[in-house]
């Protein structure tokens, strides 16, 4: 029989071990063996010896492997950028979450682009030709997307309401227009938003837009943005 104390610790090890170390831990009479009292306290201390040491053992053990796994997933998150105002003009309030801008100095920077954008008043963008997918979240408002689908005659207009996701393919050109103020969504872009990727049919009078599209430009330029490789023309917000 085990002394109280280990009882304690035996409760500690998992269950589908106890049968081992219980059985391991009895005294084995055979004809050979010495029965004398002196003997079998020894047998029994040396027994429970075995048992404080495999508890221990076990113990160090998941701890540490607790603490290998915790290393491991604290370098694994990291901070990889903050996000900032890319465009902010007649009502229009884009801020980048994560891109070429907001997590520039990310090597992942150019896998895809995230924003948040309000419109205030209603609002449309000129017509724009995409090189890469983009899914647009609505959240407040809705989105009405002019495109020619089926026909290069007729335009047809796609609503985004509120609590929606459209998916815009890469090559696609539309034209997204905010029917109503206080409009607000989500865009995500696969890979991510430059304006090397987005050509824009803005009106060339429009002294506004042409500041808009050179502020981009002059963002996606800054050192750590390496965007050289992008071989579409033109420029834009075409979030």
């Amino acid at each position: 029989r085990l002394p109280d104390h280990f009882h304690k610790l035996f409760r500690r090890i998992p269950r589908h071990r106890r049968h081992y170390y219980y059985y391991s831990s009895q005294p084995h009479h055979s004809p050979q063996t010495n029965n004398s009292p002196c003997h079998n306290k020894q047998s029994q201390h040396k027994n429970h010896s075995s048992i404080h040491s495999h508890f221990h053992f076990h113990s160090h053990t998941h701890n540490h492997t607790h603490n290998h796994s915790m290393s491991s997933s604290t370098q694994s998150i990291q901070i990889v950028g903050e996000s900032q105002i890319v465009v902010h003009h007649d009502g229009l309030t884009i801020r980048e979450c994560i891109g070429n801008v907001a997590s520039s100095s990310h090597g992942d920077r150019d896998a895809l682009s995230l924003a948040l954008v309000s419109i205030s008043q209603p609002a449309s963008e000129p017509w724009l030709t995409i090189q890469y997918d983009e899914y647009l979240h609505v959240t407040d408002g809705k989105i009405h997307i002019h495109h020619f689908e089926n026909s290069a005659d007729r335009e047809e207009i796609l609503t985004v309401s509120a609590g929606q996701t459209v998916l815009i393919r890469k090559g696609t050109r539309f034209r997204p227009v905010f029917p109503v103020g206080n409009t607000k969504y989500i865009p995500l872009c696969l890979p991510a938003f430059s304006p090397e990727r987005c050509r824009r049919e803005d009106d060339a009078s429009d002294e506004g837009i042409r500041n808009v599209v050179d502020n981009l430009q002059s963002l996606h330029e800054r050192p750590g943005n390496d965007n050289s490789n992008h071989s579409n023309s033109g420029s834009g917000s075409g979030k």
